[in-house]
């Protein structure tokens, strides 16, 4: 069975435990500026949402460095955090312009207009990024992942060079679309793509069973308090959760 972990801070697995909610960054905001600076459509990349995690069980000291610090934390899991029934309506979104059905339940307002998001194929899962050894074939994917009539997902949200192999990173994606019915799937798809989600992030709330379920490793640089901190949190949010 597969693991997935996810290095942060001590401050963020409070937040994660007392709101129970995971946060989405929006794509263009990831770390790897290289990841969405040769895509051609840049609202495009507004529109997409990633939880970002690595296969790795081996501890790591670069992404202890990078996400949590070396006084951080690494939450393991073999579980899907996000329940699909928390968010998403029966209404199938990709089919939702031939219907005035909104679900208010995966309905968001970024400041400037209605989007609705759910997850790639209809459910929440874990993709594994692709790492492009070639530079050049690198961002030419990049630059023809997105046309007027197609988007390869997978180059946009799921390719990165191969600089960032060490992470073994696996993400869950979030998409996001404009809420404006149309009749015509080819002019709403086309008209999409241009338009700017002001979002930063997304917090979803957690499965129950993650939540109680809980695996933490702590940081290789922790302190007996940041240990009795941690402990305290386990204790109080979970009820099977270990440390």
């Amino acid at each position: 069975m597969e693991t997935f972990h996810h290095y942060t801070t001590i401050d963020t697995l409070a937040l994660i435990l007392k709101t129970r909610k995971l946060r989405f960054k929006r794509l263009d905001l990831v770390d790897d500026k290289d990841e969405t600076f040769s895509i051609v459509k840049k609202n495009l990349c507004t529109q997409y949402f990633v939880s970002c995690w690595t296969l790795d069980s081996r501890e790591n000291i670069p992404l202890w460095k990078m996400y949590s610090g070396i006084d951080g934390i690494r939450i393991t899991t073999d579980k899907i955090p996000i329940s699909m029934n928390n968010h998403i309506s029966k209404v199938n979104p990709n089919k939702y312009f031939e219907s005035p059905l909104l679900s208010k339940e995966n309905k968001i307002f970024d400041g400037n207009k209605d989007f609705l998001f759910f997850p790639l194929e209809d459910r929440f899962s874990f993709y594994l990024l692709e790492y492009e050894d070639d530079l050049e074939k690198f961002k030419n994917r990049k630059v023809l992942c997105a046309s007027n009539s197609y988007i390869n997902i997978k180059d946009l949200a799921g390719l990165k060079s191969n600089y960032w192999a060490f992470q073994k990173e696996a993400r869950m994606i979030i998409q996001v679309k404009p809420c404006e019915p149309q009749k015509d799937i080819y002019e709403y798809f086309e008209k999409q793509q241009n338009i700017d989600c002001k979002l930063s992030f997304i917090d979803l709330d957690i499965k129950d069973d993650f939540i109680d379920n809980i695996e933490i490793v702590l940081g290789p640089g922790r302190s007996e308090s940041s240990k009795i901190i941690v402990e305290s949190l386990i204790n109080n949010y979970t009820k099977n959760g270990k440390v």
